[in-house]
């Protein structure tokens, strides 16, 4: 019996795309199922996503460096081996700290695709002061 699914992946092998929008800095793989999407995310240090929302539940799972959180209004640091919860539809923001990228395991359910929506569509990709880019980039 053949069959046409493909059940084993490589980081490595896949095509990084932009998996936060007009209103963040992540990019990364992704790999979607039939009912579960996951992305080996990165997200440059002093950089990060605004306030957005999404129809879909997700967990964040920091692999490397750490992470200013905001989820429904609450703030936290979080750091490589932490998880991050997400319920559908409630306003979130995470910032990659100076310190170095972030890297982390995003799993989202299939409801939706990996980029939500802004809360405020004007105010773009998040970036430190000192971590801005400049034309030549």
């Amino acid at each position: 019996m053949t069959s046409d699914k493909k059940f084993f992946y490589r980081w490595d092998n896949i095509q990084t795309e932009n998996v936060g929008g007009d209103y963040s800095t992540s990019r990364g793989p992704v790999i979607k199922g039939e009912q579960i999407q996951i992305s080996l995310v990165t997200k440059p240090r002093g950089t990060g996503a605004n306030l957005h929302t999404h129809p879909n539940e997700q967990f964040n799972y920091v692999m490397q460096g750490t992470l200013r959180a905001t989820v429904g209004g609450q703030e936290k640091m979080v750091g490589a081996g932490e998880v991050i919860y997400i319920p559908a539809g409630v306003e979130h923001a995470t910032i990659a700290t100076q310190d170095e990228d972030v890297i982390f395991l995003a799993i989202k359910d299939t409801r939706h695709g990996m980029v939500g929506k802004a809360v405020d569509a004007s105010a773009g990709k998040y970036y430190d002061e000192n971590f801005k880019p400049t034309d030549e980039e």
